[in-house]
């Protein structure tokens, strides 16, 4: 009976079974589907905005059967410094938990108040203009466009 007994990558969601399949004594069959797979595969795509898509995160990586599984983890969006730390780290938990784990991202440091005060000194040009463009959320392209020439200016 054809199947996938194995599952071989994580494009393969199913656990991996087969049929056992047995007659008795009066040619009647009994049929039983077992996992036959001893890894399974789990890709998880996610953006991420906020603290609470985080814990959300963290609620879709608790699965069961840790120690078998190979995740496979592709992140976008857009965070805080406070909030990339906290990936890296909870990046780090998963690789003790899961058999093997790889992380993907693609997430853009989320320009705030507080970053531009950090990185730019009151008062000066890139620190007015950021600090305008912050105050307008509508225009985080405009905002990230602008932090982005700005740094590629710097020495």
């Amino acid at each position: 009976m054809p199947g996938t007994h194995t599952p071989e990558h994580v494009k393969r969601t199913t656990e991996g079974y087969a049929w056992f399949i047995e007659y008795d004594d009066h040619n009647k069959p009994r049929f039983e589907r077992f996992r036959s797979g001893n890894i399974l595969f789990k890709r998880v795509d996610r953006q991420l905005h906020s603290q609470t898509d985080i814990e959300s995160l963290r609620q879709a990586l608790d699965l069961p059967e840790k120690a078998i599984t190979v995740l496979e983890i592709r992140l976008g969006g857009r965070l805080t410094s406070e909030e990339l730390k906290e990936i890296v780290s909870l990046h780090d938990v998963l690789k003790t938990e899961y058999l093997d784990v790889s992380l993907t991202s693609d997430i853009v440091k989320r320009i705030d108040a507080g970053m531009i005060s950090a990185e730019f000194p009151d008062g000066t040009y890139p620190h007015r203009l950021l600090s305008e463009l912050s105050e307008h959320p509508e225009d985080s392209q405009a905002l990230q466009l602008a932090y982005d020439i700005i740094k590629s200016l710097q020495p």
